[in-house]
């Protein structure tokens, strides 16, 4: 079982693998994830997880999607993110600004006049943190 929701131009996808695992993803629609494409993860059986209102449950976790905000619950606790929240693009900028010193030099081969960068991650563009 999969369910998947429209945020943006991304697909937000929500799986559930295992008793209390459920996995959510949030990417172009049709992209192939790393976990994906090298099976890093067992696939879950394709009827595994109880279908629940803008959501799935996996064991005691459910995890709900609507309006920018995925919720997570058990019957001891609740967690929320909020995808809209205007935080995030600080945290992209300040991963820009802090981590920019991690990325190498950009190097120029020899008989070539660009120079090339290698290994770098622009935050903005592509972030890792979610």
């Amino acid at each position: 079982m999969k369910k998947e929701f429209t945020f943006g131009d991304k697909i937000l996808e929500i799986i559930p693998y295992s008793n209390n695992m459920i996995r959510f993803r949030c990417a172009a629609a049709g992209s192939e994830s790393l976990f994906d494409r090298y099976n890093l993860l067992t696939k879950p059986e394709e009827n595994y997880g109880t279908d629940i209102e803008n959501g799935v449950e996996a064991g005691d976790l459910s995890v709900t999607y609507e309006n920018g905000v995925i919720k997570f619950k058990t019957y001891r606790v609740e967690r929320t993110i909020d995808l809209n929240n205007d935080d995030v693009a600080a945290i992209k900028t300040y991963f820009n600004e802090n981590l920019g010193g991690m990325r190498p030099e950009p190097k120029q081969i020899i008989g070539e006049d660009a120079k090339r960068s290698y290994g770098t991650v622009d935050f903005q563009q592509n972030p890792k943190y979610f």
